[in-house]
């Protein structure tokens, strides 16, 4: 990208400014964040691969949890993952229920959610993640047009100012 403006202010556009994406660095806060807690990324794999093409488990699930299931996240997809992570921390005890009540032979992804959902500070990372909700809102709040300089520096400093300070 950037050899391609340099390319055009030196012919069409002398004027051209380059400025890279604000929305690069939200998303790379929450690439962080799931590189940081592998646990959560199992749990959210074992967790997509139970649910996926199975309406009978979703179903049970959202019985449990009195509410619709999250859409899954798409990494490529900016801040989906911090979502997905939202909804998985504020159902975990209906997803380790509704998980239980499958039945083994039906579902060969279970028993490793349940090894992974069961592991020690999987519900703190969680909670680690959690810390960053504000980040998707941001990020779809800076995908806008017609956003002036000054109310995209308002955002990125509020976004700046609520993160963790591992994150900063």
């Amino acid at each position: 990208m950037i050899r391609a403006s340099e390319n055009l202010k030196r012919g069409l556009f002398p004027h051209l400014l380059h400025v890279t994406c604000l929305c690069h660095g939200p998303s790379e806060v929450c690439e962080e964040a799931r590189i940081a807690h592998r646990k959560v990324e199992r749990v959210i794999t074992y967790l997509t691969n139970v649910l996926a093409r199975a309406p009978r488990r979703v179903a049970l699930l959202e019985e449990i949890s009195n509410c619709k299931v999250q859409s899954f996240p798409v990494l490529t997809r900016w801040g989906t993952y911090v979502k997905f992570c939202r909804f998985v921390y504020l159902n975990f005890d209906s997803i380790l229920e509704s998980t239980e009540r499958i039945l083994d032979e039906d579902c060969a992804s279970k028993g490793l959610l349940l090894s992974w959902i069961n592991e020690d500070k999987t519900r703190e990372d969680l909670h680690q993640i959690m810390e960053l909700q504000k980040l998707p809102e941001t990020i779809a709040r800076l995908e806008t047009r017609n956003l002036t300089i000054h109310e995209q520096k308002n955002l990125v400093d509020e976004v700046r100012e609520a993160l963790p300070e591992r994150f900063v």
